[in-house]
């Protein structure tokens, strides 16, 4: 688990030397899974519906933008708690990959609690 409020979650799968291939974010018990190629199958430069590459249809509130051209930023928010999320898709030579490059906490207190590695910087099992 990356980060956990009990309400948001983010857990990342890895793969060969630590890449991250997935990224489930679950809000209020659903989860959606992106995985690192479908990332890149629905991009939308090429594609008209990207939010496919997602594993079930996503919360509106949620966004894609391309920031330049090797990657896919998805910016994932959760109305409940006030958290952003950025998963950038990055187009490699030899694979892709994903990367969470931040999490940003609204500066109410609506979140009471949090876990995981960016809340604590202990990696779990």
């Amino acid at each position: 688990t990356m980060y956990d409020t009990g309400t948001f979650k983010l857990d990342v799968m890895l793969g060969e030397r630590g890449i991250i291939v997935e990224a489930v974010v679950t809000q209020d018990g659903t989860s959606y899974t992106l995985d690192r190629d479908a990332c890149f199958q629905y991009d939308p430069r090429t594609s008209s519906s990207p939010e496919d590459a997602w594993s079930r249809s996503i919360p509106s509130q949620w966004a894609v933008h391309t920031p330049n051209d090797v990657e896919v930023l998805w910016r994932v928010f959760d109305a409940n708690t006030g958290i952003t999320a950025d998963i950038y898709c990055t187009k490699m030579a030899e694979r892709n990959r994903l990367d969470i490059r931040q999490i940003i906490e609204p500066s109410d207190s609506r979140i009471a609690s949090s876990s995981g590695f960016c809340a604590t910087g202990v990696i779990g099992d």
